[in-house]
């Protein structure tokens, strides 16, 4: 992860206006794969359980069984830009619609201690620049599906450029769709802290990092790093607390 570029940024780029999203999300799967997220949840040897939103109803659906890339991928589908997953008859979508910080799943799993990590506490203003993203980096063509009109294909290629462009005077589309979501989670991720609140919980400033700034993994490395160090005072308070009352 340390070494992914802008031009693998672009490579996660598998467009299919039809799916429900302009990124159909497959090969983030296969990317997952690749850095050894793969097999079932249930071979995993800690517990894990990723959140994802029933599109439908709604709900919160905890994803305990089955491919673990499958989870997590449903449980990153970013409305309106990843496709939603289907899974068990459902459609879903991002975790972020009703449960950004899931203290209450680790606690359900049997956790002792809940250190969550808030990574939307800088959220709302952080800004999405779709020049930082080259589309035409990518080592391969964004894919269409092959059920769409050959002039839907044709125009697919300048949309794309456009959607992630903004105008002089303008927000992107990015822009607003990003930080519209990120205004919705920051305010339900305040509630459910607030009625669940974790063990520990650690902030890391990314207030300058934007969704797709998965080149940057040093820079939110190292944050990352110093973030709990400056909890670890905490974290050792709640790590004797939780000895004292067992």
């Amino acid at each position: 992860m340390e070494n992914f570029g802008r031009r693998d940024v672009a490579a996660m780029f598998d467009v299919h206006l039809t799916t429900g999203g302009l990124i159909e999300g497959r090969r983030v799967e296969t990317f997952l794969e690749s850095l050894g997220i793969a097999g079932s949840i249930e071979a995993q040897g800690p517990r894990y359980a990723a959140v994802a939103t029933d599109l439908a109803s709604g709900r919160e659906i905890w994803l305990q069984k089955g491919p673990i890339g499958r989870a997590v991928r449903a449980s990153i589908g970013m409305a309106g830009i990843f496709s939603p997953t289907r899974h068990d008859d459902r459609w879903l979508i991002d975790d972020g619609l009703v449960n950004p910080v899931p203290v209450s799943l680790a606690r359900a799993l049997g956790a002792d201690i809940v250190i969550a990590v808030d990574l939307n506490s800088e959220l709302v203003g952080r800004r999405f620049s779709g020049s930082d993203i080259d589309v035409t980096a990518s080592p391969t063509a964004p894919a269409v599906s092959a059920h769409a009109p050959q002039w839907l294909m044709d125009a697919v290629g300048p949309i794309l450029q456009r959607v992630l462009q903004a105008g002089l005077n303008y927000p992107s589309y990015f822009e607003v769709l990003a930080n519209s979501l990120n205004i919705m989670q920051d305010r339900i991720t305040r509630t459910r802290l607030a009625g669940d609140p974790p063990d520990v919980l650690l902030c890391p400033r990314l207030g300058e990092f934007s969704w797709l700034d998965f080149h940057r993994a040093n820079e939110a490395i190292t944050e990352g790093l110093a973030c709990v160090q400056a909890a670890e005072p905490m974290i050792r308070r709640a790590c004797r607390d939780a000895i004292a009352d067992a």
